[in-house]
């Protein structure tokens, strides 16, 4: 995969990820989703996002003013990029909704608000876990003879 491609993909994914999640938890958590202490959830989610969003905005920044850069191949599958971050959406995506649902039916299987917060801490735990690596590759030191 070319890093152009894999860091546009991984920049857009955290940027509208970032902007997404911090909409939902902020402005709709108290209301729609039923928490009360969004701001623990914040904390946890967006400065993750960030740091990788600005890590990647370097790289693209370096890349425009011609830098120095490595490797312009990385020999690895897209599926390995692409599959944990859309599985994390899909888990959020799933435990959001059934809260809202399993909560305006009063239903016992409703995520609480602890649980939804250990949801997100495993979800972004599993997006370093996998994408560290991936980051840290548009920063290698040029390696010297």
């Amino acid at each position: 995969m070319e890093k152009k491609k894999l860091a546009a993909w991984l920049f857009y994914y955290f940027f509208v990820t970032t902007c997404i999640i911090g909409f939902m938890f902020i402005i709709l958590g108290p209301s729609i989703f039923q928490i009360d202490d969004s701001s623990s959830i914040i904390s946890i989610i967006i400065p993750t996002l960030l740091g990788q969003v600005a890590i990647l905005f370097k790289w693209f920044v370096d890349q425009a003013n011609n830098v120095s850069l490595p490797s312009q191949i990385i020999n690895i599958p897209a599926l390995i990029v692409k599959l944990p971050p859309l599985a994390i959406i899909l888990v959020l995506l799933a435990t959001l909704t059934m809260r809202v649902v399993g909560f305006k039916q009063g239903a016992q299987w409703t995520p609480s608000e602890s649980q939804i917060k250990l949801i997100v801490t495993l979800c972004m735990s599993i997006m370093n876990i996998t994408t560290i690596y991936l980051v840290s590759i548009f920063f290698q030191a040029p390696k010297t003879p």
